[in-house]
């Protein structure tokens, strides 16, 4: 799953499995360090984090195994870290008597749920390589804007080399710079870098 979140704030997906005579279990796929939640599940899996394609967007991975078990329901699970949920903690603790407690106002932590896959153990993709790809551009055109900005238009068009095609819900578009030699020629050695634009 593709995660967005603040410093505060963690996000989780909570998977509901069914088996024998209707019973049901929960396991939350999170980030380390949330043993405050370990109790309100039947299993706390950690994730594992990649970065994402895009700034501030991190990948969480993990594995669950459940044989016999039958996936039922997926759920997306805000909640805070563990250093938040401790210093909240000490500073709601009461004094004397009191036995009030301290909530979080939904201020206090924010995460954005980007994109979820779920695959199974033995799940293998068919997407093409690279090299099985035409791609083309057409109707190039640069514009400059404020402040350094700078706008693009273009057609891109990709096709297999052999084969059947492939249509997907969307695409990630990259833009890569071409580093420069001191004459002004593009590099053929020097490290090309890839820019995330956006989706199509």
């Amino acid at each position: 799953m593709q995660v967005n979140s603040d410093s505060n704030s963690s996000l989780g997906l909570v998977l509901e499995f069914t088996f024998a005579a209707n019973k049901t279990m929960s396991v939350l796929l999170t980030s380390q360090g949330m043993d405050h939640l370990s109790s309100k599940f039947s299993k706390v899996v950690p994730t594992i984090e990649h970065k994402g394609n895009a700034p501030g967007w991190v990948i969480h991975e993990g594995t669950v195994e459940m044989n016999g078990h039958i996936l039922s329901e997926v759920h997306a699970l805000c909640h805070m870290s563990n250093a938040l949920f401790n210093e909240r903690g000490l500073k709601s603790r009461p004094l004397g008597g009191d036995h009030s407690h301290t909530f979080a106002s939904p201020t206090d932590y924010f995460a954005v749920l980007g994109h979820i896959t779920v695959k199974t153990s033995n799940y293998k993709p068919d997407f093409p390589q690279s090299t099985s790809w035409l791609v083309g551009g057409e109707y190039i055109n640069w514009k400059s804007g404020s402040k350094g900005s700078k706008f693009s238009s273009v057609k891109i068009s990709w096709k297999l080399k052999e084969g059947k095609e492939f249509v997907y819900p969307h695409y990630n578009v990259y833009v890569e710079k071409l580093p420069k030699l001191a004459d002004g020629n593009p590099s053929t050695t020097l490290e090309h870098v890839e820019e995330y634009l956006g989706v199509a």
